[in-house]
């Protein structure tokens, strides 16, 4: 497979709008819930997982995430971001499940304190764990083994694009595609209990140049 002609086209897709929601058949969803952990190491605020996938596809050839903000409203609207006919249209044209995620936070902190959202919009506290879980634990539900070896698109909102942002350094291999919405990484540089990520080589390396593709 081609990923960066493939993750460059849909890049190009998810920048534009008016794609427009047709009649489907017997889609399949799929949901996982994750309570908090009490480990440091590990997510320590409940999560759900809801996957997507359209009907007739025998071999998805990536996963589309799409990854709310932070605080209480944006964890409610992300349990709906799985059953949106806009992204179902997208992840259909191109035969990839689409992932919803809701980070069960308590408040509107954005800090590492209880129920907080930086304790998931940092994959290294915990969120990125519980992901590759739910790749795991989704390709068993499903049937679709590939899950553990296909591509990711990442769109992420706000603490969602900071989300999107350190996973793209975390898993250079796997994100073909990274969208983030008035969020990344640096905006969250100031804080001192946020480590800068390490951008590895195979980040740029990977970056498909869309100069010639994109409208002027």
């Amino acid at each position: 497979m081609n990923y960066t002609r493939f993750g460059t086209t849909l890049l190009l897709t998810l920048a534009l709008t008016g794609f427009a929601p047709t009649t489907h058949g017997a889609e399949q969803y799929f949901k996982i819930d994750y309570p908090a952990s009490t480990a440091s190491n590990e997510l320590q605020v409940a999560v759900s997982y809801t996957l997507w996938i359209p009907d007739g596809v025998k071999t998805l050839r990536g996963i589309i995430v799409h990854q709310h903000g932070a605080g209480t409203t944006a964890s409610i609207e992300g349990s709906t971001a799985a059953y949106d006919l806009h992204w179902q249209a997208l992840a259909r044209k191109w035969d990839c499940a689409l992932w919803g995620s809701s980070y069960h936070v308590q408040n509107e902190k954005i800090d590492i304190s209880p129920g907080a959202s930086e304790l998931w919009f940092d994959p290294r506290r915990g969120s990125e764990k519980t992901f590759l879980r739910a790749l795991a634990d989704f390709a068993a539900k499903s049937g679709h083994s590939e899950m553990d070896k296909i591509p990711w698109v990442l769109w992420g909102h706000s603490g969602g694009g900071i989300w999107s942002d350190v996973m793209t350094t975390l898993h250079p291999d796997r994100v073909i595609a990274v969208w983030m919405r008035s969020g990344s990484a640096l905006m969250f540089l100031s804080h001192p209990e946020f480590a800068r990520p390490d951008v590895p080589a195979a980040t740029a390396a990977r970056s498909p140049d869309v100069s010639s593709v994109v409208p002027q």
